[in-house]
């Protein structure tokens, strides 16, 4: 069995994420917490619903602050930007 399709592109969406496998109808969601690997399983059938409600419990479990790192990009970007000078 293969994955569906937005299962995949959902789940690049995300940096935290490191590692999918897919054993015995069931999906291994793999991330890092502190350097240590760890996982959260799904089954096959899971909806959509379910992979949200597990992928908000990764990023809780982890510490994620989506927030923090836009801004951070943000200010990466303006500080990147060239400036003109208008004479």
């Amino acid at each position: 069995m293969v994955l569906y399709k937005w299962i995949r592109e959902l789940l690049k969406k995300y940096s935290f994420v490191t590692d999918t496998s897919f054993l015995h109808a069931k999906l291994y969601i793999y991330y890092e917490k502190n350097g240590v690997t760890k996982r959260k399983i799904l089954p096959y059938r899971a909806t959509r619903d379910q992979l949200l409600q597990t992928i908000e419990a990764i990023k809780k479990d982890i510490d994620y602050k989506e927030d923090e790192i836009v801004k951070e990009r943000a200010n990466q970007n303006k500080s990147d930007a060239p400036v003109f000078e208008i004479i």
